[in-house]
């Protein structure tokens, strides 16, 4: 089908894009390493420079080492698992593509953020994903750990989970759906209709975003009255 086709062809462009980005980044490095300035970010103060200067050496450092003492495949698995678990094969990739794009919360408004549930909480995909697949709590409170995640969707299923976004007594500026249940057919349908990153180029977007902080806010105002 049409739909089949398009979302080959994008993922075959990004698997190339995120390869050659790869790629690119680590010549960057030693360029960095060399001259001690990341040019991507002149505006940026010494002291970021400074670190990404120590980062880039200490890299360049073990990439030297690792390639004297085990040959270039060192430096070639690095690079592959870098790069694999961003790649469509890996059930990663669902994560990665879906958590920041441009979905529709239920008042229609754009939501830059979205969660993917799929298997039982702390279960393998979970693990597969560090955790990083309850996005839309995680940006709600970036101080709990990812560990903790799942007990915060269990603790508040009118916000998160699967079925947070039926809740009645959530405003619907506060509804984001989950990215989907299955992550094959999240790298499908991401891959064949794909959205801009976070509301990046979308007009009229709520600066005032509820589905990050607002949310948290509104929970504790309800708890309070």
């Amino acid at each position: 089908s049409g739909s089949h086709g398009r979302a080959m062809r994008n993922a075959a462009a990004y698997s190339f894009s995120m390869l050659f980005e790869r790629m690119a980044l680590a010549f960057n490095d030693k360029i960095v390493a060399l001259t001690g300035r990341n040019v991507f970010f002149r505006q940026k103060p010494d002291a970021f420079h400074d670190g990404c200067a120590t980062y880039a050496r200490t890299a360049a450092l073990l990439h030297a080492a690792l390639f004297l003492l085990c040959g270039p495949g060192s430096l070639l698995y690095l690079l592959i698992a870098e790069v694999a678990w961003q790649l469509p094969h890996h059930p990663a990739c669902a994560m990665f593509i879906s958590n920041h794009g441009s979905g529709r919360r239920l008042d229609g408004r754009c939501a830059p953020t979205s969660s993917l549930y799929i298997g039982q909480p702390w279960g393998l995909f979970d693990w597969v994903c560090m955790f990083s697949n309850y996005h839309l709590e995680h940006h709600d409170f970036p101080d709990i750990p990812l560990l903790k995640l799942p007990e915060l969707t269990r603790l508040a299923p009118e916000f998160y989970g699967l079925r947070g976004t039926a809740a009645p007594d959530v405003p619907a500026d506060l509804g984001v759906p989950a990215a989907a249940q299955d992550w094959v057919s999240t790298v499908q349908a991401t891959f064949a209709s794909p959205q801009p990153y976070a509301c990046s180029v979308v007009t009229g977007i709520d600066d005032g975003y509820a589905g990050e902080e607002d949310s948290a806010a509104w929970a504790l105002g309800q708890a309070v009255a």
